[in-house]
């Protein structure tokens, strides 16, 4: 499979027939998602001759706009079909897909952002082609053919992959974004030579031209032990996430992508050299969260340290360099920029990898890891005042509770919000210092001469006014330090 294997599909259904938890509520929550609408059809079908598509031209982003909506239709029909075995969600996958099949490879063109863009639709179509071709009941009306499998990789994956992916040179996470579609590509078509290329661009990418914004494991999540603006030597090198000195929304990202490049990598039982990061079969060859000894996990805990209100060290380091290693330009400090905002980062499977198919005590191995997933967004949420859903996202990451091994069956599902504008502190808060406590109901600040401070996260409102209720039995100050 791209990512979901048959074990992972039959154990989500299995769990969802049963009612069991996690899985019976989040799938619950993907069915509120338009993309699972019975009557789904694609954008780009003509609305003269159907079955046809109304542009075969792919060069705006205009046009992206159609991909990324029936992207995400397809893989949202193939998991219905793959769930329940209805027969219509297979016609409403199928047929979107035959859309994107009658493609013209020769009318594909680069538009602005379309490395960034075109990474996750081609990921999610591939997956829901994937299931298709492999899945089917004695009923199939709409049986995928090798006339498809030719079609859709002559005129999507391959003109897609060539005209806007296959480039390891973006800026940290532009990087990440075409390659987890490329790597899609590649596992679909049986590409072995691309695949293995991709592994390496995804964990070391040695040949990238600038070293400071490659966007690997290795570089990305980089182990620092010089100061880049002083040339000083850390007593203690630590992992520092570098995109984190650009803004939390792309570093985030970072984490998403991450995720589901590893997914990619265990569904083909895929392990790498621990220091070159090639594909490699040898006795100490390593599967893709544990390369770099667990650096994707602990550059996740270092984000969420930060983003939980803790203030983590953090050494200038060069987000740009010269082919010769020479640094242009340094991360003085960590962004505040999206600061505690969670659906910046809510892709949680690295968490269940750690936590029940590794069996790790996650508040030893990654607290802050652990702290943030304590208090997760449901699937379903608001966000600006708005409902917004996880599975909807045009980044990616609200499936990862398909990846969940049965070993977390039984494990707690966030509450839903009851409010777009009634946000509860403690649902969402960490002590920072002083003498701070909490029950379902409020957070306690004691009244001591230094005070008492905490960080309260994911409070984005798009109201110019707002009101804190307190309740004090004596004179209190109140000091607000806002995140962006």
């Amino acid at each position: 499979g791209v990512g979901l294997t048959a074990e992972n599909l039959q154990t989500a259904r299995e769990q969802i027939a049963s009612g069991t938890e996690p899985w019976a509520s989040y799938f619950e929550d993907m069915k509120k998602s338009p993309a699972a609408a019975i009557d789904a059809a694609s954008a780009n079908e003509s609305k003269t001759q159907p079955g046809t598509p109304d542009s075969t031209a792919f060069a705006s982003q205009g046009f992206n706009s159609r991909f990324i909506g029936d992207a995400l239709k397809a893989y949202t029909q193939a998991i219905l079909y793959a769930v329940t075995g209805e027969q219509e969600y297979r016609t409403n996958a199928m047929e979107i897909i035959r859309i994107w099949e009658q493609m013209d490879p020769e009318a594909y063109a680069v538009f602005p952002d379309s490395h960034i863009h075109t990474g996750v639709p081609l990921h999610r179509m591939t997956t829901a082609a994937e299931i298709l071709r492999y899945g089917s009941c004695a009923t199939d009306e709409t049986p995928w053919t090798e006339a498809d499998t030719e079609a859709f990789t002559t005129n999507l994956i391959v003109p897609v992959t060539e005209t806007f992916l296959h480039d390891q040179n973006h800026f940290m996470n532009q990087h990440t974004y075409p390659l987890l579609g490329a790597m899609a590509g590649y596992i679909f078509t049986e590409n072995r030579e691309r695949y293995d290329e991709a592994v390496e661009w995804f964990t070391v990418n040695s040949t990238a031209e600038n070293q400071g914004f490659n966007g690997s494991i290795s570089r990305l999540f980089r182990l620092v032990d010089t100061d880049d603006k002083t040339g000083e030597t850390l007593d203690d090198p630590r992992v520092q996430h570098v995109e984190m000195g650009r803004d939390q929304a792309h570093g985030g990202g970072d984490i998403t992508n991450a995720s589901i490049l590893s997914r990619m990598m265990m569904a083909q039982g895929t392990k790498v050299d621990p220091v070159a990061g090639t594909v490699s079969t040898a006795p100490d060859a390593v599967g893709p969260f544990e390369f770099g000894d667990d650096r994707i996990l602990a550059a996740a805990d270092y984000f969420w340290s930060f983003m939980l209100g803790h203030d983590p060290e953090w050494t200038p380091v060069g987000y740009s360099m010269d082919p010769d290693g020479t640094v242009r330009d340094t991360y003085d400090h960590i962004s505040n920029a999206y600061r505690g905002r969670y659906n910046t980062a809510s892709v949680w499977d690295l968490y269940y990898y750690y936590a029940y198919t590794r069996g790790e005590d996650m508040t030893e191995l990654a607290p802050n890891l652990e702290a943030a997933f304590e208090q997760r967004l449901p699937l379903e949420y608001y966000y600006g005042g708005a409902v917004t859903r996880a599975w909807d996202s045009p980044d990616a990451g609200g499936d990862f509770w398909l990846y969940l091994p049965e070993s977390a069956a039984g494990s707690s599902v966030p509450e839903h919000m009851t409010s777009p504008t009634v946000l509860e502190i403690e649902d969402r808060w960490t002590p920072i210092s002083g003498s701070t406590t909490s029950t379902d109901d409020f957070v306690t600040l004691g009244a001591t001469e230094v005070g008492s401070k905490i960080a309260f996260r994911n409070a984005s409102t798009k109201n110019k006014a707002f009101a804190l209720r307190v309740r004090t039995d004596g004179p209190a100050r109140l000091e607000l330090t806002f995140g962006m």
